[in-house]
């Protein structure tokens, strides 16, 4: 069913903000994939259709799908005076296309959105060395570069200084460790962060469920934070009401 939902337009992205901690002041927002099927069935979370669409090939132009509408969503905002970050996941069988950057750089253009005011997110097995050469081509658009849910995969501190990474993003996994108060945790990010801000990398920590959290990675160092505390996933409708 899937190839027929992405032609019929029923993959639409959802929106989680990003605050910024210093002032919980929402200064981007993280599209993530939603299947709205029709006749009154329930939508479907990127847990239900990802793996099937990378499996089969058809992440490439879901994936293409999703950036579009989310940077023209972007600049839709950005028109209504909300100059926000657009965050969108990039797969990577995505990474491995030679001509991806070349499609960033159109999709930018058709729709109007700033290339800095966009940030792709890569996970951390594609943020090693294989895919330099791609991730340059997407820096030079001048767009930034985020490593997502870093703790949970194969990335170091040392692969991120020699790629033109901008952001980092903590995982709720690690985040959630901190629950334990066990000391190490706290150590472990705290090096982490001041390791990022020192190679000019900002960081943001998921999964925030809890206001302790939120005052724990404040208090490590972290820039910004996204979670259930401050939003579910909304469309953007839901989204321009917090924006106000």
């Amino acid at each position: 069913a899937m190839p027929v939902a992405l032609a019929k337009g029923e993959f639409v992205p959802h929106y989680q903000p990003l605050y910024r901690l210093s002032d919980l002041k929402v200064v981007g927002v993280e599209a993530l994939a939603r299947w709205q099927r029709p006749d009154g069935l329930p939508a479907l979370n990127p847990q239900q259709f990802i793996d099937l669409a990378e499996r089969t090939g058809l992440i490439r132009p879901l994936g293409r799908a999703l950036l579009e509408q989310a940077c023209r969503q972007g600049a839709a905002w950005r028109e209504e005076g909300h100059d926000l970050l657009v965050s969108v996941n990039l797969s990577p069988l995505q990474l491995g296309e030679p001509g991806l950057a070349a499609e960033v750089a159109d999709i930018l253009h058709r729709t109007g959105l700033p290339a800095h005011r966009l940030q792709l997110e890569i996970t951390e097995s594609a943020a090693a060395d294989q895919h330099r050469d791609r991730l340059r081509e997407l820096a030079a658009l001048g767009l930034r570069l985020a490593v997502d849910d870093f703790g949970t995969g194969y990335a170091n501190l040392t692969v991120l200084s020699r790629l033109p990474v901008t952001g980092l993003k903590v995982a709720g996994e690690l985040v959630a460790d901190l629950d334990t108060a066990a000391p190490a945790a706290a150590d472990i990010l705290r090096h982490t962060i001041g390791l990022c801000h020192d190679l000019g990398i900002e960081v943001t920590a998921e999964g925030l469920e809890t206001e302790a959290r939120e005052r724990l990675v404040s208090e490590l160092g972290c820039d910004l934070g996204q979670g259930y505390l401050f939003a579910r996933p909304a469309p953007p409708a839901e989204i321009g009401v917090l924006l106000g």
